[in-house]
């Protein structure tokens, strides 16, 4: 993939097919469609886990695979569309790439799907305590969302895979390394960065020591350096 959007040498989408996934297709409240996977026993649980798409299809094999992986840890997995199928496979790179993250960003398009679409369905479930994962892209998304007070007040914890927070400058012409982002962090974040990430997402950069200065999370905040992948996992 072109650099500025991820690394060099990142992994590309995972094709699938329709079979071997346990998930189904719903509507969500406010007309988005949503990948949704319970416990693999069939069993009801109050955890809940908001997954977050990479520039790829929701519907990639991927994505869907952890969505089942996670939820057979016990948790309600609700995995919503976030760009209603037109994912930038559609659409040129890098030169559409603004145009895309703009149209399908935190404030045209995901926060109205989590606070419209997603929290009622969790709510439907008897979720108690949920959290977010994002991806690349998804990571950027759910990064922004944690420093939104109404969002953070349902949603508890975040987790960023080989997270893009490059876009916030690159696209939204905010900090270099996305430390004002990081200011507003409210929840406990995991960052899972990949061997050719930027280093100010990896371990002792710019942005876990941000997160370590904020004293009401400093202790729930983690970089975990995955030194043998490529971004893109």
């Amino acid at each position: 993939m072109e650099e500025g959007c991820c690394p060099p040498e990142s992994w590309p989408a995972l094709k699938s097919t329709e079979s071997g996934f346990r998930g189904v297709i719903l509507k969500l409240a406010n007309g988005a469609d949503a990948y949704v996977v319970g416990p693999s026993d069939g069993s009801t649980t109050e955890k809940g886990l908001v997954i977050v798409q990479d520039i790829y299809h929701y519907l990639g094999g991927r994505c869907r695979g952890i969505a089942d992986q996670m939820a057979d840890a016990g948790y309600f997995v609700v995995m919503p569309s976030i760009a209603g199928g037109d994912t930038m496979e559609n659409h040129k790179m890098p030169d559409e790439l603004a145009w895309w993250c703009k149209t399908y960003g935190f404030h045209d398009s995901f926060r109205s799907h989590l606070l419209q679409g997603v929290v009622p369905l969790l709510r439907e479930k008897g979720v108690v305590k949920a959290g977010m994962m994002g991806f690349c892209w998804g990571a950027y998304l759910i990064f922004e969302a944690s420093g939104d007070p109404e969002i953070t007040s349902i949603l508890k914890a975040a987790i960023s895979c080989h997270p893009s927070y490059v876009l916030h400058h690159m696209v939204f012409n905010g900090h270099s390394e996305a430390l004002d982002l990081a200011e507003k962090v409210a929840i406990p974040q995991l960052i899972c960065s990949a061997g050719n990430d930027k280093d100010w997402v990896r371990e002792g950069g710019s942005i876990i020591k941000a997160l370590k200065a904020k004293p009401e999370i400093a202790e729930k905040c983690k970089v975990v350096n995955f030194d043998d992948m490529q971004h893109g996992w």
